[in-house]
């Protein structure tokens, strides 16, 4: 048991086959000896920006429920928290259906040429 929680030394430098290779060739091992497609590109950095939309919808909500948590009464700092989240809520719903019609609109294009 008590070897189990030894951490192990991993090596993590380049193999002489790594060395060289460029974003061009891991893309094409990715996608199946192909080189990736533009409606495969500009859909993963659309889904990319959108994810980040995510985080920064989270991180309001917390700004707002500390500003809520320290208001101590104050209705003017109570409505803000109130208007901040609810500007969050509004804007997450405009992120999920800017998502939902990326991923539609990416997923038909893929389709109609025939990719997969």
């Amino acid at each position: 048991i008590m070897l189990l929680s030894v951490p192990v030394a991993v090596s993590a430098r380049p193999t002489f086959k790594d060395v060289g290779r460029n974003f061009v060739d891991t893309g094409v091992e990715v996608y199946g000896g192909q080189p990736p497609s533009l409606e495969n590109t500009v859909g993963a950095i659309i889904k990319s920006g959108l994810g980040l939309l995510g985080i920064v919808f989270i991180a309001l909500i917390v700004y707002a429920g500390y500003l809520w948590m320290t208001a101590r009464g104050e209705d003017k700092q109570v409505s803000k928290a109130k208007e901040t989240i609810t500007s969050a809520i509004i804007g997450l719903a405009i992120t999920l259906g800017a998502y939902a019609i990326t991923d539609f609109v990416v997923d038909s294009l893929i389709s109609a040429t025939g990719i997969k």
